[in-house]
């Protein structure tokens, strides 16, 4: 559902839960994984910011602010933000 407010268009969405979320870690670790110098000390964030896992990274990040966490519990949400 949309709505017009001072001339913005606001569109409504459900939260989303928390499951769907949590890849976020693992995709990081396997951009720095497959973007860093095999002795760790380097990290080519050029390519990074051109890859197509990095844009993937980005939309879930995104959907971060959809997520849901007035029914979570504490242990959920420590998890959420330690993410």
């Amino acid at each position: 559902m949309s709505q017009h407010s001072k001339g913005y268009n606001i569109t409504e969405v459900k939260p989303k839960p928390i499951i769907e979320i949590s890849r976020l870690r693992f995709l990081s670790y396997a951009i720095f994984e497959a973007y860093a110098s095999e002795d760790g000390k380097h990290v080519e964030y050029k390519s990074i910011h051109g890859s197509e896992e990095f844009a993937r990274y980005l939309r879930i990040v995104e959907e971060l602010q959809r997520v849901d966490l007035q029914y979570m519990s504490r242990e959920e949400k420590m998890a959420f933000f330690y993410l």
